[in-house]
């Protein structure tokens, strides 16, 4: 039946790569409004809209375990998805979205919202894992950092919606409207192909070569089906253990990029920013935190849009450093001020415009880049035998740092002030923008040629037959 739909309706024109990253995208959308719930769900709790109460510990114990989830994810999943496919995991982990809208719904107590959280937690690090994998496998490199930035866009897109709805909608009908979508957007997830790198590394040749027809639309795809093939068995027959990561100089070389991104990455605050946008917003007349609460993830989805459509002309290594130096420098300024309210206890009214300001304009320059392109270097990084592992271990180290950014959250803000986490930000900020002018350049490049370039190879079209060590 899979390969019947696929051979009998194939997009035209190679639409089918775009068709199949929008299906797909819908699980980040998904996935971003589980995690932006928290900022108007607990506006609601606190002003008394509900039948049960929370204070700050729990509402942290609450938004801590939405990420807490994500650790558990990736190892399970890298395992998972070598056994039953990219899709078939995506399409899986559907239920725990689904469960969580619908125990949040049947159950207003503490114990039940953190069971919620952990589902969705457990979600989003497994859709955040496998998608950018998907993608990275069923895209043309020409395309592949548009696509990967457009994930993003879902994301934040998903934090928009729950914003916007959740500023209208009661706290029930919030959860109701949410699995609404969910249920819709997973009735595509059949539509599309399976990778065709799973497909051959499961000897699928036939499998292989409809995914990818369907996928590249009317275009010859045999030099590019040989290609994959060739490089796919030389990285299989490497050695696949999680030592590795550490012995392969190639390997350790990419290893390190991508942990060093994703823990500044994290260390910069957005983990913090989209749950707590609501805590981190001044009230004022003109505009209530939670109302800026939704500014602050429009500002992230348009920027993302649009940045997207440079990420594969201008580069990954250019966005980055605009992206994290102008961060720093905003992130900055919004920890000036916090100082100067909560330490020097100034008189600070009348100038929340400005807070305001840098508050939007930080989340401007974040998202043209470093919201985004970590995960997609992550996605490009590492050969095929070592993908699984290496993402996992990357997923989780740079979770636990979002985990951790979370909890220390409201401990800071109510013992110091709220802006020694904005200090914190900064300097996360400022060492990401040296360090992306280190990184290798993978803007246009195969994942065969990536691969090439990490172990050191000047004949970038195919692989080495053996590692560097």
């Amino acid at each position: 039946m899979r390969d019947l739909w696929i051979k009998t309706n194939p997009p035209k024109h190679g639409a089918g790569q775009w068709l199949a990253s929008i299906v797909v995208s819908f699980c980040f959308c998904s996935a971003g409004m589980g995690f932006a719930w928290t900022s108007p769900a607990f506006s609601k709790i606190k002003e008394g809209e509900v039948d049960f109460k929370l204070d700050h510990y729990e509402m942290s114990m609450i938004a801590v375990l939405g990420c807490a989830g994500r650790i558990l994810s990736p190892l399970p999943i890298s395992y998972a998805m070598d056994i039953i496919g990219r899709k078939g995991c995506f399409i899986a982990v559907r239920v725990l979205q689904t469960a969580h809208w619908l125990i949040i719904y049947c159950f207003h107590n503490f114990w039940a919202l953190c069971l919620a959280r952990l589902a969705t937690g457990l979600y989003a690090g497994a859709t955040i894992f496998v998608i950018p994998i998907y993608i990275g496998e069923a895209t043309h490199k020409s395309i592949r950092g548009q696509v990967q930035s457009f994930l993003s866009v879902q994301f934040i897109l998903g934090a928009v919606i729950e914003s916007a709805i959740g500023a209208f909608l009661s706290y029930d009908n919030l959860a109701i409207a949410s699995a609404g979508f969910d249920f819709f957007s997973f009735l595509f997830m059949f539509m599309i192909p399976e990778s065709p790198y799973f497909q051959i590394m499961k000897e699928d040749m036939q499998g292989a070569k409809l995914s990818l027809q369907w996928l590249r639309g009317e275009q010859d795809i045999q030099e590019e089906l040989g290609l994959i093939e060739k490089n796919m068995k030389i990285q299989l027959a490497r050695s696949s253990k999680y030592v590795d990561l550490f012995k392969v100089k190639s390997i350790r070389k990419a290893l390190t990029c991508v942990l060093i991104l994703m823990l500044l990455q994290r260390l910069c605050g957005v983990s913090c920013l989209i749950p707590y946008g609501s805590f981190v917003f001044p009230d004022t007349w003109y505009l209530s935190s939670n109302k800026g609460s939704i500014v602050l993830n429009c500002t992230y989805l348009i920027m993302c849009a649009s940045s997207g459509f440079f990420i594969d002309s201008l580069g990954r290594k250019m966005l980055l450093f605009f992206s994290t130096a102008g961060a720093c420098f905003f992130l900055t300024c919004c920890a000036i001020w916090f100082f100067l309210r909560d330490k020097m206890y100034m008189d600070v009214e009348g100038t929340e415009w400005l807070v305001i300001i840098f508050l939007i304009a930080q989340a401007a320059f974040y998202s043209t880049g470093y919201f985004y392109i970590p995960l997609l270097i992550m996605a490009e990084m590492f050969p095929m035998n070592m993908k699984a592992k290496a993402n996992a271990l990357c997923s989780t180290i740079g979770v636990t740092v979002g985990c951790v950014v979370i909890v220390i959250f409201l401990p800071l803000t109510n013992n110091y002030g709220l802006y020694t986490n904005f200090i914190i930000y900064s300097l996360a900020a400022f060492f990401g923008a040296i360090y992306s002018t280190t990184i290798v350049e993978t803007k246009r490049k195969s994942l065969e040629q990536i691969q090439a370039i990490l172990e050191g190879q000047r004949d970038s079209s195919s692989l080495a037959s053996s590692q560097d060590e």
